[in-house]
């Protein structure tokens, strides 16, 4: 079995290129299993594990888990993109130390636009008490866990941890201390929160992901990782997924390119439009280190 990581921060692309990679007859996707992850792994007051030393047990658990994943889908690489993987590499690594990772980055002002959509959406759902939306939410989250066992897996660890008679308490659940909160909680997250308006959070939460993958990526092998961009693969979708099926050393099956998503090769600067001069004023001083890092243009 070989395991895959694929990172980023949320709304950088990872999961349509998760979709993409699940098309592919070798790959099974599971589909961020927090609910194992934090089973055996504590997240105090945010996405940052706190587990100083990893366990053998804990290993041979994680271990089996997707050993087992992957006879059940009867592929050889199972494909894991949990968005706190992005904080947590180190214990990742320390479990699945032979495993590949795909670092996805995405312009932090498009990512902080899809971000902030994100949290209006979850806000209006309960504002309006759209219990058919918050269902469907849910739903579509089961749907993509293929097997049973999964998918009572997380109904179990969700009633564990956020249980309420009350549906509406399952988007604003005790982890964002009331609040209708969305994506990764970096560390200090609560106090970022209090003290900037949602737009500057959403702005940090892009920077903290990739700020956290910069910190960790020398830890991973050479050989094991890869850094590709979103708009990359929207422009030259073919052969960015083929670098990263050889650097995963398998090739495209027959028919895979007609079997996966269709992308929409304009889908970046949307930010231009969309956010007001004053907007761009705000979030571009919390922004501007990271797009220098990544050599993305600044306004």
């Amino acid at each position: 079995m070989k395991v895959v990581f694929l990172i980023g921060s949320p709304r950088s692309g990872t999961t349509i290129l998760e979709n993409i990679l699940n098309c592919h007859e070798n790959i099974a996707e599971l589909y961020e299993p927090y609910y194992l992850w934090e089973k055996f792994f504590c997240a105090d007051k945010s996405d940052v594990w706190q587990n100083e030393k990893i366990s053998d047990r804990q290993r041979e658990n994680m271990t089996r888990e997707f050993s087992l994943f992957s006879r059940k889908s009867k592929k050889t690489m199972v494909l894991d993109k949990s968005p706190t993987h992005s904080f947590n590499i180190p214990i990742v690594f320390s479990v699945f130390p032979k495993a590949f990772w795909i670092h996805i980055v995405r312009d932090g002002r498009d990512v902080t636009l899809s971000i902030r959509k994100e949290w209006e959406k979850r806000k209006k759902m309960l504002g309006e008490k759209d219990f058919f939306s918050l269902f469907k939410t849910a739903r579509a989250m089961l749907d993509r866990q293929p097997f049973l066992r999964y998918k009572l897996m997380a109904i179990l660890h969700e009633l564990e941890n956020s249980f309420s008679f009350n549906p509406y308490h399952y988007l604003n659940k005790s982890r964002w201390k009331g609040k209708v909160g969305w994506g990764p909680r970096f560390a200090g997250w609560e106090n970022y929160l209090n003290q900037h308006s949602e737009l500057e959070f959403n702005a940090m939460q892009w920077v903290k992901s990739v700020e956290s993958v910069t910190q960790y990526w020398p830890l991973l092998p050479r050989d094991r990782k890869i850094e590709v961009r979103y708009e990359s693969l929207l422009l030259e979708p073919e052969k960015v997924i083929c670098d990263i099926l050889n650097f995963l050393d398998t090739r495209p099956s027959h028919g895979f390119f007609e079997k996966i998503p269709l992308l929409i090769n304009n889908n970046f600067h949307k930010w231009e439009q969309e956010f007001s001069r004053n907007e761009i004023e705000r979030i571009n001083p919390i922004l501007l280190p990271m797009l220098k890092k990544f050599k993305y243009g600044c306004a």
